[in-house]
């Protein structure tokens, strides 16, 4: 309970802390461009509005739609504000509703469009709440929404409506291109920002690539201290057991850090050999015949999950992990009863399962400390033996 309640304690600093502002800049209504430090949220949907600040030292300001026509983040995203006529369609199956045809109505509205290419011809994409779409912007800076409408028919089939493979024929296209050809084109971010970018080379026009942000692959070996506790329940005559060992940790983590949401969450993988060996003594009152039980614990875990930061710096951030975890126990793991230095009973150990682990801790550059709690993994298939573990873990990343 100790253990948990300490882990306990470092889990809420890791909600507190903060992304820090970064370099950017706005473009007010007026024209006038303002650099700045912006806070960079990780924004899944759109945003309506930003934090930012003139300086480290002044105080935080906002801006909104009302009054700001584009803001940018040093080697992050720009979005700029764009009045548009746009229908809201869902691409969520379980929110269509069933009709003949493609039906929609365009309604305007004012949004921060997200920055995927530009050119002649630039490509935008609005992400609020399930809704995703496209909007292209031509040479005079008019926005025009491309239309793509997924819906179910009548007989409840998906069905797709896809008006922006005329529209791009239309205003922007290479020579030879046709309908036929377009209709290869899918509605994604890949496919869409691949398409504006070959038909602005084969215009001959210079292209202003937009940066794409990349995840980050850590490889981890850690080191540390752990502690073990098996339990046993009484079986076939023999008592039960519960022996408390530690130890040294030891073993590799891979991680990949997602190039989303600011590169706040990551996926692990690790493998971590773990090892419990001791002896029980059961006295009876003779000090020759005492009942002895020997304990021989082996197992590989492979703990697979997602790790959390929360910045407080470039350099220095907190993290929380959670994982599920893969154990597969040793053949020769077992508790072997004898008398004296008289074997008589095996109790083989032979469930391989899984169980949980949480994890908290802060990192610095490469370096990684953490605490780890590890829920019971269970021992046998039939009767009841567990085994639970505390780690304190620090690793470092070699590239």
């Amino acid at each position: 309970m100790n253990k948990l309640f300490a882990l306990a304690l470092l889990l809420p600093l890791v909600t507190i802390a903060q992304i820090r502002f970064q370099k950017g800049y706005f473009i007010d209504n007026g024209g006038k461009k303002v650099e700045c430090l912006i806070r960079n949220k990780g924004w899944n949907n759109n945003p309506t509005s930003f934090d930012y600040k003139i300086s480290e030292t002044s105080e935080t300001q906002q801006g909104t739609l009302k009054d700001v026509r584009e803001f940018s983040l040093e080697d992050g995203p720009t979005y700029t504000k764009a009045t548009v006529a746009m229908e809201r369609s869902t691409e969520k199956v379980q929110n269509m509703q069933m009709q003949r045809d493609a039906k929609f109505t365009l309604v305007e509205e004012t949004h921060f469009l997200r920055l995927l290419f530009q050119a002649s011809h630039s490509l935008y994409i609005l992400e609020d709440s399930g809704i995703f779409k496209f909007f292209d912007r031509d040479r005079n800076g008019v926005f025009t929404q491309l239309v793509h409408i997924a819906y179910v028919d009548s007989q409840s089939n998906l069905r797709h409506y896809n008006q922006y493979y005329s529209q791009l024929l239309a205003n922007f296209s290479c020579e030879g291109s046709t309908l036929e050809s377009m209709s290869k084109l899918k509605y994604s971010i890949s496919e869409l920002t691949e398409y504006y970018r070959k038909t602005s080379e084969c215009k001959g026009e210079k292209v202003t690539e937009v940066k794409k942000s990349k995840g980050d692959f850590n490889l981890r070996p850690f080191l540390g201290f752990k502690s073990m506790k098996l339990d046993a329940s009484a079986y076939s005559g023999n008592p039960g057991v519960s022996i408390t060992k530690s130890g040294l940790a030891y073993g590799m983590e891979f991680e990949y850090i997602l190039p989303t949401n600011k590169k706040k969450w990551a996926i692990l993988i690790d493998m971590e050999y773990n090892k419990l060996e001791g002896d029980i003594d059961f006295p009876d009152g003779s000090s020759i015949n005492d009942l002895r039980a020997k304990i021989n614990f082996s197992s590989l875990q492979i703990p697979i999950g997602g790790r959390y930061y929360a910045f407080l710096s470039d350099d220095f951030k907190f993290f929380a992990n959670a994982t599920i975890n893969l154990n597969f126990i040793s053949d020769k793991s077992e508790i072997v009863y004898g008398e004296g230095v008289s074997q008589f009973s095996k109790r083989k150990m032979d469930s391989n399962s899984y169980n949980f682990g949480i994890g908290a801790g802060v990192s610095y550059k490469r370096l990684n400390a953490e605490i780890r709690y590890y829920t019971n993994q269970e021992l046998y298939r039939t009767t009841d033996g567990n085994v639970s573990k505390f780690a304190l873990l620090v690793s470092y990343a070699i590239f």
